[in-house]
């Protein structure tokens, strides 16, 4: 694959840059309570693998994105803030121009604090166009993967008395194909309820108990052969301990660990009842004051590209290195095994290397490049195993 000298420019703009440093301010400012800001986003990602297709199918090109958006904050640092961006996504390939699309992109979140309450209410609506999907699905090549998401989060946590807590969540969120991309993936609802209690160990640390019932409706599956495939339901209960807060002076996080049980409803055929160890969280060890590494995982019931329940479970380490107060680094794992429950054996293995450089010019721009290595490996007929290796560069303005 050639570049052509627009896009190689754009490869190597990080090194044209010098490092200035200067306060930001928003583009409208409505009295004391209210900001205005214009966000853009300008990136370009070389390719491989641009399908994630078998080492013989494989195609290169490059995708340049342009993502102008603006961002609305009222009562900022009060106890009511509410935020709500908007953004438009344009994308141009190079030597795939038949794939060239746009896609839009809408967030809200509202945060409120009293004495004894902290409240989180948050809503997006995202359109996904990729040339690959993400969730072990047959890709098709030349054809985009299009998608509609629809996410609405409660999270609120009330202080029972100086040492205990309750927390209570509703997450929803409904994923929708579009176009070719109908026929090869099934459409998911998902709601989850989170109930935890917390006990204040110490003024830094919490350990909680927690129950989280969870419903997912798989809706649209493909057909591989020509027997249609009927929707069907995985409900799920999660019966967890965990911890939360600073653990050590350097080490601090969130996990919890408990029992998951799931039990798939089918038209007309017996319950089926799966259950196994539960895991999520995350912690962050501060090796050194510019050096920061997250270790975080989980163990969990999902279902495939094709609508098929499986076992996934992944974990993922990052680094991120503060070179000086304008250039940072990061180094990032990500491994994850999704177990399918069709009854041929099927499992996936994902792995995921990448690098990341970026350079903080000023509180307006931000400059960032990066290298990822995919590799997927599956023992299915149904999927591919193939790599990937990209390139990207992107460019933030804020004002």
């Amino acid at each position: 694959m050639k570049l052509s000298p627009f896009y190689f420019s754009l490869l190597l703009f990080p090194s044209l840059v010098l490092p200035v440093v200067t306060q930001a301010s928003a583009f409208i400012s409505i009295g004391d309570s209210a900001e205005i800001y214009i966000d853009a986003d300008v990136s370009a990602r070389a390719s491989s693998n641009l399908f994630r297709s078998d080492s013989k199918n494989e195609q290169e090109d490059v995708v340049v994105m342009v993502s102008p958006g603006l961002e609305l904050i009222v009562g900022r640092g009060t106890d009511l803030s509410i935020t709500v961006n908007a953004n438009y996504d344009i994308s141009r390939y190079q030597d795939f121009d038949d794939l060239d699309n746009e896609a839009k992109r809408y967030a809200a979140l509202l945060a409120y604090t009293a004495d004894r309450l902290e409240l989180e209410a948050q809503a997006s609506y995202v359109e996904n166009n990729s040339t690959y999907s993400p969730s072990g699905s047959t890709n098709i090549s030349g054809e985009l993967i299009e998608s509609e998401v629809v996410t609405s989060i409660l999270d609120a946590e009330y202080e029972l008395s100086p040492k205990f807590s309750f927390g209570l969540a509703v997450n929803k969120r409904t994923l929708e194909y579009k176009g070719v991309a109908a026929t090869l993936a099934a459409d998911r609802d998902k709601i989850s309820i989170p109930i935890d209690f917390y006990y204040e160990l110490t003024p830094k640390l919490d350990i909680s108990i927690g129950y989280t019932p969870t419903n997912t409706e798989i809706t649209n599956q493909p057909v591989f052969t020509n027997t249609p495939r009927p929707d069907y339901e995985n409900d799920q209960d999660f019966f967890n301990v965990g911890l939360r807060g600073q653990l050590t002076e350097k080490l601090n996080g969130n996990i919890k660990v408990g029992l998951r049980e799931n039990t798939t409803k089918r038209p007309n055929l017996p319950y089926t009842e799966n259950d196994m160890l539960g895991v999520e969280g995350s912690a962050n060890w501060t090796v050194t004051p510019k050096l920061i590494s997250t270790l975080g995982g989980s163990q969990d019931f999902d279902a495939g590209g094709d609508g098929t329940t499986t076992e996934v479970t992944a974990i993922y380490l990052s680094n991120n290195y503060t070179i000086n107060s304008n250039w940072s680094s990061g180094i990032n794992f990500k491994y994850a095994k999704r177990d399918y429950a069709g009854g041929d054996g099927r499992e996936d293995d994902t792995f995921i290397f990448g690098l990341r450089l970026s350079y903080v010019m000023n509180a307006n721009w931000i400059f960032n490049t990066g290298y990822t290595f995919t590799d997927n490996d599956t023992n299915s007929i149904r999927s591919i195993s193939y790599s990937d290796h990209s390139f990207d560069f992107g460019v933030s303005l804020r004002y």
